[in-house]
């Protein structure tokens, strides 16, 4: 079976992505009932979810279409839930790490401007 063809079954990534999130969120949670990981925001792991989703979108426009504007918008939204979300899982200090939403910002004026077409 050609890759192509598998590709188009998988249905990479919006049809199953929702499961494989499950599947994450599962094993996470027994690792912190099981004591092996210590969690006080475990809650903050549901903010993953719309970043995944996000890093989904991101990937399939990137394979329908190549390196462009229609990716950088998904992908930025993913790192800045994704910063967010690490910094409440991991009850990091936002007066002290706020500055790290301007470097994503600044990253993704860059990669505009560099993808922008001749």
């Amino acid at each position: 079976m050609n890759d192509e063809k598998r590709s188009d079954r998988l249905g990479w990534p919006a049809e199953w992505i929702g499961g494989v999130t499950l599947i994450l969120l599962g094993g996470i949670f027994l690792l912190q009932n099981n004591d092996l990981i210590d969690f006080d925001n475990w809650w903050a792991l549901f903010v993953m979810i719309p970043a995944v989703i996000l890093f989904g979108t991101s990937w399939s426009r990137y394979r329908a279409n190549g390196w462009g504007p229609a990716v950088i918008g998904p992908l930025v939204g993913a790192l800045a839930i994704t910063a967010a979300a690490v910094l409440l899982l991991f009850d990091l200090d936002w007066r002290r790490l706020w500055p790290v939403f301007l470097i994503i910002a600044g990253v993704a004026g860059v990669i505009r401007v560099l993808t922008r077409a001749p």
